[in-house]
């Protein structure tokens, strides 16, 4: 059987993105397999997060007057517009998060994070539901990071149906946050820092060297992209994560190609990030920790496939169509 192109899908949909109305498949929920047909995921452990709060930490550019804004339509405050989209570099549209705003601060909700502060593994599962996958597109950053660790990994569970339960192929890639030496890591973080004034934003603890190509972990390779990367920004809040720092702020997106033929004849059940080591600056201090961590997931697409037969396969076919004809024939 030969593959081909059936294109992309936009997981939750073109309108709200990964919503956790999507992400638990509550009602009226879209599941590209249909109504029904997608397993329940789980937000435990992580929430919505603001743009600007956390990943920017209220960055203005070199005036003082501008603040970032990464998508058409993109708000800090009151939520996103529904069918907020961006591009990356690689040509692939993402659907943004579009899912109000905060109640307690009206900052808009525009990606996931995890959130627990004591240093151990913290995951998120979005159902996928969808079948003949070749790939797989993630929007992902590491919101703080270490250089040349695996702060983040993603599973792949594959089955027979679109909601299997249990019994999985699963495939885990454990993410190597770049180690800023060259084309060697897969994560970044979205702040790439030029000014070293904060342990969380420097060249030697910030993951924000160069983008990786053709990096293969447990069979999938993984080429990473760039979605945001045009804003050059200085005097961040004082009181943020990034206080008194420069640089460029960046979102960035990674493909996941498996190359296991098998799997196109599978379901993509659902997907798992995983944050390995889950602590923010200050709980890291607090604890006495070397370094902070925390993964940001804005956004999932899935490229699909159609098995065709292979041309042998035609010929014989139709030959066997041939022959059951003239048989039809000599009989009459």
């Amino acid at each position: 059987m030969v593959a081909a192109s059936a294109g992309q899908i936009e997981i939750g949909g073109s309108a709200t993105g990964l919503s956790s109305n999507y992400i638990l498949q509550g009602a009226g929920a879209v599941c590209a397999a249909g109504p029904g047909l997608c397993v329940a995921g789980s937000t435990t452990g992580w929430a919505e997060r603001n743009y600007d709060n956390i990943l920017f930490s209220g960055a203005t550019n070199t005036s003082g007057t501008v603040t970032p804004s990464p998508f058409p339509g993109y708000t800090q405050s009151g939520g996103e517009p529904t069918n907020s989209s961006l591009t990356d570099s690689k040509g692939n549209t993402f659907a943004m998060v579009s899912d109000g705003a905060n109640s307690s601060s009206n900052a808009s909700n525009n990606y996931w994070a995890s959130t627990n502060t004591n240093g151990k593994a913290d995951s998120i599962t979005v159902p996928i539901g969808i079948s003949g996958v070749s790939d797989v597109w993630t929007m992902m950053d590491n919101e703080w990071g270490s250089l040349g660790l695996n702060d983040t990994s993603v599973t792949f569970n594959f089955g027979t149906t679109s909601n299997q339960l249990s019994g999985y192929t699963s495939i885990t890639v454990n993410l190597l946050d770049t180690n800023n030496t060259g084309l060697n890591g897969d994560m970044r973080a979205a702040l790439a820092c030029s000014a070293v004034t904060t342990t969380t934003c420097n060249s030697t603890t910030n993951p924000d060297g160069t983008l990786a190509q053709g990096n293969v972990v447990d069979g999938v390779t993984i080429n990473t992209g760039v979605a945001y990367n045009t804003f050059l920004y200085t005097g961040a809040n004082p009181a943020g994560f990034y206080a008194g720092t420069q640089g460029k702020l960046k979102l960035d997106s990674e493909q996941f190609v498996f190359n296991n033929p098998s799997l196109l004849s599978d379901y993509l059940v659902s997907m798992t990030i995983t944050e390995n080591f889950s602590m923010t600056p200050a709980a890291a201090v607090t604890n006495g920790a070397s370094f902070a961590s925390e993964t940001a997931l804005s956004a999932i697409d899935v490229d699909t496939v159609t098995a065709t037969p292979e041309p042998t396969t035609i010929l014989l076919l139709l030959s066997g169509l041939g022959g059951f004809a003239f048989l039809r024939f000599r009989r009459a």
